[in-house]
């Protein structure tokens, strides 16, 4: 069954590092997609510059959502070895368990159309 490999780095310049290394251990391709979290947008309600009553899109506006973090996304064959790709990651980028790091899981795709064979994560 493939694997959708997601890892959400709240470092966005670490993003392209993480996509380059995923494609050298056989990853098909990846998406990369600017994301804000719910605790970075807290964190921004309790700024002293919002108005009274702030929108929601001036929270979260391109720029904000844009610059904040960056989720990673990939779907890989069933026979593909995550373990590897996710230690190599945290090589990179430190452990996930540390706190702000970010997270990474991985989830079963009961159905995958379009998905391209990448070269072997092991030789």
């Amino acid at each position: 069954m493939p694997k959708a490999v997601l890892a959400i780095i709240m470092n966005p310049h670490s993003a392209c590092q993480v996509a380059r290394l995923w494609e050298q251990l056989g990853v098909p391709g990846t998406t990369i997609i600017g994301s804000l979290g719910y605790a970075a947008l807290k964190e921004r309600l309790l700024q002293d510059d919002l108005p009274l009553i702030p929108s929601l899109h001036l929270l979260m506006d391109e720029e904000e959502i844009g610059g904040s973090q960056r989720m990673l996304l990939s779907v890989v064959c069933d026979d593909f070895d995550v373990d590897h790709l996710l230690d190599e990651t945290e090589r990179i980028l430190g452990e996930f368990n540390q706190p702000y790091s970010g997270i990474a899981f991985v989830l079963p795709v009961l159905q995958a159309r379009g998905l391209r064979q990448g070269r072997s994560a092991r030789p």
